[in-house]
């Protein structure tokens, strides 16, 4: 049932008594039932549906239909073609021959129709100098595609971000190096790195020595899997429901460690600080967040190994610690 049907069909307005038929119409389409406004309908219609039909009707929430059955197959073979996809342009990537190489992966992401591989091509663009196809491009995709608002966005920021490496470009200072008068500007658009864009700007910095490296990764805690591969303890998964809690893993940390904290505070704008003591009481780190509740990866080379004490402030206040112990690699 499309929209105008389920908005204006004299059965499901109820000017007919037509339970039965509905019925019938819905339970052999069991993925009705999971469209909450079509289930509205029914306790709107001037003859409410018995409640006994209702709950035949309701089943479906938990019926695997046809159409959900081949949606889950198209699904998968959608997968296993983009993950051809990636694969192939990896393979360019590592022939010898770069010019042959590079042009293979222009005419890969000019046939794609997916909405990625065109801000990929227009990168492509960018690094061969044809600053107007990228231009071209970059405007065509408004016009190529639906975009929803979070792609709108997206799309904003890669004109930003896409316009700035130009201009340097254009300018003779490339595209790796920041150029202090172009600082700005990428700070601005790596606030939200939750984007693409957000995240290459972030990158830019990073490399440039700009912003320290202490980006935020998200792990997968239902199955309670730290980067070494280790399981947590039952009792570290229970620290997620405390008000305030700090981990530290792996532990013993080599290369780098991870710190998850969560800070619960009614604060709308509170200070909120993650700091390392050493084990003569020196203060060797302190990084300020924004976030209750985060997880931030810290590399090591700036720190002698031995014992540390991570510790959660919230408005100048320590409200758990947790035991760190950096080994030597």
């Amino acid at each position: 049932m499309d929209n105008s049907t389920m908005n204006y069909h004299p059965l499901l307005q109820g000017e007919g008594r037509g339970e039965v038929m509905i019925r019938d119409i819905m339970v052999a389409n069991p993925q009705s039932a999971k469209r909450d406004s079509l289930m509205q309908k029914l306790d709107e219609r001037i003859v409410p549906m018995p409640d006994d039909m209702k709950e035949e009707i309701a089943q479906g929430i938990y019926t695997q239909s046809l159409k959900e059955e081949l949606e889950s197959e198209i699904g998968i073979y959608r997968d296993r073609e983009r993950k051809a996809f990636y694969n192939l342009i990896r393979c360019y990537k590592q022939d010898t021959i770069p010019i042959a190489s590079s042009d293979s992966i222009k005419q890969l992401l000019i046939d794609d129709q997916y909405l990625q591989s065109k801000y990929a091509l227009a990168v492509l663009y960018l690094e061969q100098d044809s600053i107007t196809k990228m231009n071209e491009l970059l405007s065509s995709i408004p016009g190529s595609f639906t975009l929803s608002l979070t792609e709108t966005t997206a799309h904003s920021m890669y004109l930003n971000y896409l316009s700035v490496l130009s201009q340097m470009i254009l300018a003779g200072i490339g595209s790796v190096n920041v150029d202090s008068s172009y600082l700005p500007i990428f700070q601005l658009i790596a606030e939200d790195d939750s984007y693409l864009p957000g995240a290459y700007a972030r990158n830019l910095l990073i490399g440039g020595g700009v912003k320290d490296y202490d980006e935020p990764i998200i792990l997968d805690d239902t199955n309670s899997i730290n980067p070494s591969g280790s399981s947590f303890p039952p009792e570290d998964n229970r620290m997620i429901n405390e008000e305030n809690f700090i981990r530290v893993y792996p532990n013993p940390a080599g290369n780098y460690f991870v710190i998850e904290f969560k800070a619960l505070t009614n604060e709308s704008n509170p200070l909120i600080q993650l700091k390392l003591i050493d084990i003569h009481s020196k203060v060797s780190k302190v990084i300020n967040s924004k976030k209750t509740y985060d997880q931030i990866i810290f590399r090591t080379e700036t720190l002698e190994p031995g014992i540390y004490i991570c510790e959660l402030w919230v408005t100048n206040k320590r409200k758990t610690t947790a035991k760190l112990i950096i080994v030597n690699q």
